[in-house]
C-alpha cells in the first residue's frame, strides 16, 4: 500500500535541472536535499571529508580554547575559519598560523565576500 503525500500547489516548484527527475525542490529544503547536496560537493570536493578526520577537530578545539573570540565583532566565537584558502593543500589545511576563530555571521560574511561556492549553503 502506498501513501500518497497531498503538497498544496503554492508549494509545489518546478524541477532544477541538475537533480535527478524524483526529487523536487521542495524535498531539498529537508534530508533528502541535503544528502544529495552533501554527496555531490564531496564528489567534486574529496578535501571536505577531511573535517571529520580527529586532527582537525583538534585543531579545532585547541583554536577555539586559545582564542574564544571573534576575530570580527569580539562575541564568542564558534567557528573555525581558514585565512587563506586552503583548496585541498593538506599543509595548509592543517596549518595552526592559516586559522582564526569567528562567530557564524562573520563567518558567513566572509565566506560571501570571498566567493566561496560553499556559502550560498547557509542561507
Amino acid at each position: 500500500m502506498t501513501i500518497q503525500r497531498h503538497v498544496p500547489a503554492s508549494l509545489k516548484f518546478q524541477r532544477a535541472k541538475s537533480l535527478p527527475s524524483h526529487v523536487s525542490r521542495a524535498e531539498l529544503a529537508g534530508e533528502v536535499g541535503f544528502r544529495l547536496y552533501d554527496q555531490t560537493v564531496r564528489k567534486q570536493n574529496p578535501w571536505m571529508t577531511w573535517y571529520r578526520l580527529p586532527i582537525w577537530k583538534e585543531l579545532r578545539s585547541a583554536q577555539l580554547k586559545a582564542h574564544p573570540f571573534c576575530v570580527g565583532c569580539g562575541v564568542k566565537a564558534t567557528v573555525v575559519d581558514h585565512r587563506e584558502p586552503h583548496a585541498g593543500n593538506w599543509s595548509m589545511f592543517i596549518d595552526r598560523g592559516n586559522l582564526q576563530s569567528q562567530c557564524g555571521p562573520c563567518h558567513s560574511a566572509k565566506s560571501h565576500r570571498d566567493g566561496s561556492r560553499f556559502s550560498e549553503r547557509k542561507r
